[in-house]
């Protein structure tokens, strides 16, 4: 069976798992066919009405849009292995992918299902070659979406931006609008929150959990879509084919030939009462290589995405107990410095190491870069810095038109990728000093001198 095969037997799954979605975004280079550029971004944005000619008659890698019919917006936790420059480790073969999700993914997995199960949130557990998306819409009206907006924060550059219509760009067509852009927000914060829980449960394995790839080998938990805005995020769909081993690393066959692609397989499909599991996790990884296998397994599922209920909102209450939440409000509480300030202070803060004036000197791509903002970001805490005033840093040094970023933040704002890190990094290393961010609120003074 080929990818097109594959396609024609799963497509109305396919389907169901788009059904709120009116756009479909799909990738790779059969695209040139359509007289693409070879050497440029090979995507495409289309109406839902062609989906089934890019994955049946194309055999496209497809993606669901974050922002969806009415403004429902798409909840994914993505976490994945990290293996730095040996990545492709995982895509040998069946049995080194089998040991990766068994001995370091699954252990994630499960306690993301054990969370939500907990609160009785509706969700599907897609596994993914290199480990696993947990899936949920909010729709409009509930009281879920508004309290999601509760928790979200929109700096000015991103509401004007999500307040934008182009009537020649179909992610933009329709503005996005201040609440669902408050909503994908809330979940940023929520899902922060919920990384950290699985940091504090699973802080005893042998490979560390971090926020995006921090480290070089890592259970990545990838929280970086919280950096940009919703209306230019996507997730790759269920039942979608999955060409990393392809298109990222090169892979071949003893011929010398492109390995096939594989497949992502659903795991768990639960409704806030009754589950559908398949717990044979070898069996799961093996249908990732064998499109046959694949499509029997697909019989077990419909393909939807599940609604969460209101019972999401006992999950947002207990964040907003926490430190983690009163650290949150004092960030966005705290006033930006003008546009330059922030790095005329670091230039003559003797305080900071010579690895920060390092960066700061050669700040691209280190400053794009995990690894390098999550030691950035803790050098200027310790040196006494604000988080606030991190992100008003990173900002300066994105708007410098000199470094050749390459990024057009007109689409994504730089301030709010700037304070992403800023935020997100400073509690992180908080968190690992040993703030006890996850216990109730205190206030924010004492959590700085803690």
């Amino acid at each position: 069976m080929d990818r097109y095969e594959y396609y024609a037997q799963v497509f109305e799954h396919l389907q169901n798992a788009f059904d709120h979605s009116p756009l479909v975004l799909a990738q790779g280079p059969e695209l040139i066919k359509r007289g693409w550029n070879p050497e440029g971004l090979l995507v495409t944005f289309e109406p839902i009405e062609n989906l089934h000619d890019l994955t049946v008659k194309e055999g496209m890698e497809v993606f669901l849009p974050i922002v969806g019919r009415h403004k429902s917006i798409l909840a994914p936790i993505d976490f994945e292995i990290f293996l730095s420059h040996e990545n492709m480790q995982i895509y040998s073969d069946p049995g080194s992918q089998w040991h990766f999700h068994r001995k370091h993914i699954e252990p994630v997995s499960n306690f993301f299902e054990r969370l939500m199960q907990s609160y009785g949130i509706p969700y599907l557990l897609d596994l993914t070659p290199s480990g696993g998306h947990v899936l949920f819409h909010v729709e409009s009206g509930t009281e879920a979406y508004r309290e999601l907006a509760g928790i979200g924060y929109l700096e000015q550059e991103l509401l004007d931006a999500c307040n934008y219509s182009d009537p020649t760009d179909l992610k933009r067509h329709d503005p996005c609008g201040f609440e669902a852009a408050s909503v994908f927000s809330g979940i940023g914060r929520l899902w922060h929150y919920v990384s950290l829980l699985a940091k504090q449960e699973l802080r005893g394995d042998e490979m560390p959990i971090t926020i995006c790839d921090s480290e070089e080998k890592c259970v990545n938990i990838d929280n970086s879509w919280q950096a940009d805005p919703a209306y230019m995020r996507v997730m790759r769909s269920p039942y979608s084919l999955h060409k990393k081993n392809i298109h990222k690393h090169q892979m071949k066959d003893a011929s010398g030939q492109a390995v096939p692609p594989l497949c992502d397989v659903s795991r768990t499909f639960y409704d806030g009462a009754n589950v559908v599991t398949c717990p044979d996790l070898k069996d799961l990884v093996e249908c990732m290589w064998d499109f046959e296998r694949a499509v029997d397994h697909s019989r077990h599922f419909t393909g939807h995405i599940p609604v969460a209920n209101d019972n999401l909102v006992a999950l947002i209450r207990d964040y907003k107990r926490t430190r983690l939440y009163e650290l949150m409000c004092d960030f966005d509480s705290k006033d930006e410095l003008h546009v330059g300030e922030a790095l005329s202070r670091a230039v003559h803060d003797d305080r900071l190491s010579e690895k920060s004036r390092h960066v700061l000197a050669w700040p691209n791509p280190r400053l794009m870069q995990p690894n390098v903002l999550k030691k950035f970001v803790a050098d200027l805490i310790d040196s006494g810095w604000h988080p606030r005033h991190i992100g008003s840093l990173i900002n300066d040094i994105y708007v410098q038109g000199q470094y050749n970023w390459h990024t057009n933040w007109l689409k994504y704002t730089s301030r709010t990728r700037a304070n992403y890190w800023a935020r997100a990094y400073a509690s992180v290393h908080l968190f690992e000093a040993g703030v006890r961010l996850l216990d109730p609120s205190e206030p924010v003074d004492e959590i700085a001198l803690s």
